[in-house]
């Protein structure tokens, strides 16, 4: 393979012809079971999203292909997989054996109900994160940063440093002088929103 796949085609022109065949059933199956995945490109490895979380993956490897629909699926089929080899989240078969339409629609089943039963217990009011005492994610990220921000911009002199972290932070940004931002990995998806001084 030449570069790194972007596409779920890319990818698949690059395996041999018998593996293709395979994960392309594979695909269409997976693609029927879950009408409203998206494709995409997960760890070098064709997937599918539902809702913004990984679904499932599938790959070509040297001796095998396998299909990764998580380890609480493959606990959940262990004895429906017992002619596979399988290890915590992964499902490995050849491509003259293949695994099932009929096994390929309940692990993708289970995974759907899986995250569906994940978005239930974590979405708040506005779909933010909700932890244990009822606090939203986003909320706690965005209070912490503005005290990460406030102690830093009276750490670098700002113009109220004797002032409270927060009025340190609120003088900044009405000054102009600080600018608020997204960030990127865990904390954008927790909303947390982190402060530079311009």
């Amino acid at each position: 393979m030449t570069g790194k796949p972007t596409t779920i085609d890319g990818y698949l022109t690059a395996v041999s012809d018998d593996k293709r065949a395979a994960l392309e059933r594979l695909r269409r199956t997976i693609r029927a079971a879950a009408p409203g995945a998206e494709e995409c490109i997960s760890y070098q490895l064709p997937a599918f999203r539902f809702h913004g979380r990984m679904l499932v993956a599938f790959g070509a490897w040297a001796s095998h292909c396998a299909l990764y629909p998580g380890s609480s699926a493959v606990r959940a089929y262990k004895d429906d997989l017992k002619n596979y080899d399988t290890s915590k989240g992964a499902i490995r078969f050849q491509a003259d054996h293949p695994l099932p339409p009929a096994l390929v629609r309940k692990l993708v089943r289970a995974r759907i109900a899986a995250i569906e039963s994940m978005d239930q217990r974590t979405s708040g009011p506005a779909g933010n994160s909700v932890d244990a005492s009822g606090v939203t994610r986003a909320t706690q990220g965005r209070s912490r940063a503005r005290r990460c921000a406030a102690n830093r911009w009276a750490a670098h002199g700002g113009p109220h440093a004797r002032g409270s972290p927060g009025e340190a932070l609120e003088a900044a940004c009405h000054s102009g002088r600080l600018a608020l931002s997204a960030t990127g990995g865990g904390a954008r998806r927790a909303g947390v929103v982190c402060a530079r001084v311009v």
